[in-house]
């Protein structure tokens, strides 16, 4: 899972967990927002995650911040 994760999953969820809004990172990446969204959903979704202070547990403790 983290294989197919380290794409711009790993970027959108770094960039979450550093405070950034999805426009910040829609505009930061070129893309929609939609997108942004898109993807915002999928981590929260695939990591069974329900707050943005869960994904900055999650993102530290994996070494990705």
């Amino acid at each position: 899972m983290i294989c197919h994760f380290l794409t711009a999953k790993v970027t959108v969820l770094r960039y979450l967990a550093n405070g950034m809004s999805n426009k910040e990172i829609a505009e930061q990446l070129l893309l929609s927002n939609k997108t942004i969204s898109a993807h915002k959903a999928n981590i929260f979704s695939k990591l069974g995650l329900h707050s943005i202070v869960e994904l900055i547990d999650y993102a530290k403790s994996h070494e990705l911040l």
